[in-house]
Parts: structure tokens; C-alpha cells; sequence
């Protein structure tokens, strides 16, 4: 599992973590609840559970959100910044093996 700072964040609900379209400077690690990850508002592509990184496509290369991601009930996300994540991998090259593992495995 990653090791990064981050702080955590609670969502109700019905609540968007990352909205499709737009060029997010964070993703989160679902720390427990159901997200849903949607193309549109309508079409469910998967479910993110516990230990998930939502939105790495956009922390790693910057440019836009491909997915609504929307809380199904109460969520608790650790939120982890690109500048953070940046700066952790120029650091370790170990992340950079992780990160890859985690792309992939959603491929």
C-alpha cells in the first residue's frame, strides 16, 4: 500500500470525491465505504472499496477526470495531493513500481 501524507476526509451519501472533466490536483484512498465510479451520472463502470486510489491516471499525468466518482453511503478518504505524490516519487522509485502494479490491475 502507498505510504504518503495525507489527511483524511468524510463523505456523505450522494457526494462527488472527483467530478468527470475537470483536472483534479487530488485523488484519495478509500480508508472504508463504497464509491462508485460512473461514466456520465448513469452508466456504473466499477465500484472502489477499501484501499482503492481513485483519481492516479490524473495525479501522475495531470489532464482531466475520466469518471464521476460518487459516494454510495457514508465514505472516508485519505486525500493525497500531486505535489505530494510528485515529489514521493522522484524520492522512491518503489512507488513508481506500486503505482504501475495499481494502473495495471485496473487495465
Amino acid at each position: 500500500m502507498l505510504n504518503l501524507p495525507a489527511r483524511t476526509r468524510s463523505f456523505a451519501h450522494g457526494e462527488t470525491l472527483l467530478q468527470a472533466g475537470a483536472d483534479h490536483e487530488v485523488g484519495f484512498v478509500i480508508l472504508s465505504g463504497l464509491v462508485e465510479l460512473r461514466r456520465d451520472t448513469s452508466k456504473l463502470v466499477e465500484n472502489a472499496e477499501q484501499g482503492t486510489v481513485i483519481g492516479a491516471v490524473s495525479l501522475l499525468f495531470g489532464g482531466a477526470q475520466e469518471l464521476n466518482d460518487i459516494a454510495k453511503g457514508p465514505v472516508e478518504a485519505a486525500t493525497i495531493d500531486r505535489a505530494t505524490v510528485s515529489a514521493q516519487l522522484s524520492r522512491n522509485p518503489e512507488l513508481v513500481r506500486e503505482f504501475t502494479s495499481m494502473l495495471l490491475g485496473r487495465l
